[in-house]
């Protein structure tokens, strides 16, 4: 079949239970017209896309979920390895260009990154005893 590192099958978050509990417990990281949700996980990565019905007009909503999955999936090096995403597409990532998205992602995967990155002496810290 396909080149890619990741399958179709099972990458993805789908189910609106999974979704409601990474929104519930996850980390948030905004980057102009894009929402970052995440947590780290100990399995492999999953992905989600959700847009806003800010967004007026299906045809328009799902366009802009297929442009930031093809992203996805053709640069799946973009987002750290170890998390569940789900990219939230608000007001405005309408009308932007693909390369544009993709850095606006890829400005939001670093984001991530450094949330994950333990800070100097934050690990290193214990209680007494």
């Amino acid at each position: 079949m396909g080149g890619g590192t990741q399958t179709r099958a099972g990458s993805g978050i789908t189910k609106s239970r999974e979704i409601r509990s990474l929104f519930a417990t996850g980390h948030r990281v905004r980057v102009r017209s894009l929402s970052f949700v995440f947590r780290e996980t100990g399995e492999r990565p999953r992905r989600g896309v959700v847009v806003s019905r800010k967004i007026r007009g299906a045809v328009v909503r799902n366009r802009v979920k297929r442009r930031i999955r093809e992203i996805l999936r053709s640069h799946p090096e973009i987002l750290p390895a170890p998390v569940d995403v789900i990219i939230r597409a608000r007001e405005g990532s309408e009308t932007l260009a693909s390369a544009e998205l993709k850095g606006i992602i890829e400005q939001g995967a670093g984001r991530i990154t450094r949330r994950m990155a333990p800070s100097p002496g934050r690990d290193q810290e214990g209680g007494p005893g």
